[in-house]
């Protein structure tokens, strides 16, 4: 007898890989000033948080803000996959 885990696993095989978005995300220290951010490739906004935090790798610092970006509205290349000032991220959606 198949267990719910066990057809999860084989619904999870059939389906073609979700592509890839950009995602919008930022960090924040304790008092609830800003970071940093980055913005990122990934599948959904649980893989863009997790790879935001490995890449922002602040000790004291908590998940602020994460969110896809409209095809139309991702960065030039420059501004992409490394960390932005508080200064870069507010020139970027002026």
């Amino acid at each position: 007898m198949r267990n719910f885990l066990d057809e999860i696993k084989e619904s999870v095989k059939k389906k073609p890989p979700r592509e890839k978005n950009w995602f919008y995300v930022s960090e924040r220290l304790p008092d609830g000033s800003f970071a940093g951010a980055v913005i990122i490739e990934a599948q959904n906004c649980t893989q863009a948080a997790i790879r935001g935090l490995e890449l922002l790798e602040m000790d004291d610092a908590e998940l602020g803000t994460y969110l896809e970006i409209p095809a139309d509205k991702v960065p030039a290349q420059q501004y992409r996959d490394r960390i932005l000032t508080k200064e870069e991220v507010e020139e970027l959606w002026k």
